[in-house]
């Protein structure tokens, strides 16, 4: 629990970043697991644990932010990540569900170009200091039944594919958010450009 409890808050967090990452240990996988309370296992794994109750630190944590919620600064903190949204957008950047009617940012998607791996993006995006993930959600493709009575997802496969996670959240400041849609469009457009082939 008191973990939980610290991954609530910006400067809790921010300190256990700073720790884990003076043990030279990446933080990704780490904060996702502590997050998640389970480990991401094969596809029947995730669809067994999704049927036990959530432990006691999970619910005590949903209690604590349930008791100190405060709507105004959680609609101003929208507000700021839908700027960011727009402007990613505007420059051609795909983000999945941003037409939504309610949107929460709990998880930040954006679309790679078609002809570039995410893990690509990932590393161009490091190069800039911001600090993607392709592990962030536990979302996967459920398989029609062999019958032919469901046409495969094929859309919502190649869309997942070239999935790519932002470290955005609520609690991202205006400037970060800045800093990293800056970011986000260098990588984007020197991806996005085709390269030339090698003449032989």
């Amino acid at each position: 629990l008191p973990v939980i409890l610290v991954l609530q808050k910006p400067n809790g967090s921010r300190l256990l970043l700073s720790l884990v990452r003076a043990l030279g240990l990446d933080h990704r996988p780490l904060f996702i697991d502590l997050l998640r309370n389970f480990k991401a296992g094969g596809e029947m794994d995730r669809l067994q644990q999704f049927r036990l109750r959530p432990c006691l630190g999970l619910l005590r944590a949903l209690k604590y932010r349930l008791q100190y919620w405060d709507p105004t600064a959680f609609d101003n903190d929208m507000n700021k990540l839908r700027v960011f949204t727009r402007g990613l957008e505007s420059h051609g950047i795909g983000v999945p569900g941003s037409a939504a009617h309610t949107v929460n940012f709990w998880l930040y998607p954006i679309i790679c170009p078609p002809h570039v791996h995410p893990k690509r993006m990932e590393r161009a995006l490091e190069a800039y200091g911001v600090f993607a993930s392709l592990g962030s959600t536990q979302l996967t493709l459920i398989h029609p039944p062999a019958t032919g009575s469901y046409p495969r997802p094929t859309n919502a496969d190649a869309l997942m594919k070239q999935v790519l996670y932002l470290p955005v959240h609520r609690h991202v400041s205006e400037e970060q958010l800045r800093v990293m849609s800056r970011a986000v469009v260098h990588a984007f457009s020197a991806l996005a450009q085709p390269q030339p082939r090698a003449r032989l």
